[in-house]
């Protein structure tokens, strides 16, 4: 995907797990993701998680 576009990015991850399910591979095949949108995505979870957890424990004592 050369658009960069995390949505579309995360609907073809979640077509393709949905797809793979319901059609399995053969046991000696397997699959990995890459490329530049899918590990901005994967980055952009773990910001994400990462921003919430410092939120969450931040406290405002004054």
């Amino acid at each position: 995907m050369k658009d960069g576009d995390n949505q579309a990015m995360q609907e073809v991850v979640d077509r393709t797990d949905a797809y793979l399910a319901e059609h399995p591979l053969p046991a000696e095949v397997s699959t990995a993701w890459a490329g530049e949108t899918y590990l901005n995505l994967v980055w952009q979870d773990k910001m994400v998680v990462g921003m919430l957890k410092a939120f969450l424990t931040t406290r405002d004592d004054q």
